[in-house]
């Protein structure tokens, strides 16, 4: 008994510190902290809170999109993915590529077969030889995808 109370208090005790640093007051830190444990709904809470500081940030958008997609809310995740800031193929390709395979599989999820389609397809004509992995998923996405023709 002893011992679970201690790590109780231990544990509080080491959350309280991670939130009490002032960088760490960044609402996307905070967001990532409870995505990565699984708190979804608190995750997405603070990603909208880092969107609203930097509405310019498409990384934020798309943190977003995925918490939606944990809770399934895959029409929320589709809609804030087109309100995302243009991003810049040539400047930013790996968020670029991670931006269309999370708006393929946002697709998928919601049976729109030829827009998902169409992402992964732009996913593999982007992807450079050092890119192979998400090449690969994409083209295995993409065969997926033609059963559903």
């Amino acid at each position: 008994m002893k011992f679970r109370l201690f790590c109780i208090v231990v544990l509080s005790l080491s959350t309280h510190v991670i939130f009490t640093d002032e960088k760490e007051q960044d609402p996307a830190k905070i967001g990532v902290f409870h995505y990565d444990r699984g708190h979804y709904k608190d995750a997405l809470a603070a990603f909208q809170a880092a969107k609203e500081q930097d509405p310019q940030n498409p990384m934020h958008y798309m943190r977003i999109a995925k918490a939606y997609a944990q809770l399934d809310n895959f029409e929320g995740a589709l809609q804030i993915l087109k309100e995302a800031p243009e991003i810049d193929a040539e400047h930013q390709k790996a968020l670029y590529l991670d931006y269309l395979w999370l708006m393929g599989n946002t697709y998928r999820y919601l049976h729109a077969f030829d827009q998902a389609t169409e992402c992964f397809q732009s996913l593999v004509a982007n992807a450079a030889l050092d890119d192979y992995r998400q090449a690969w998923l994409a083209g295995n996405a993409l065969s997926g995808l033609a059963d559903h023709e």
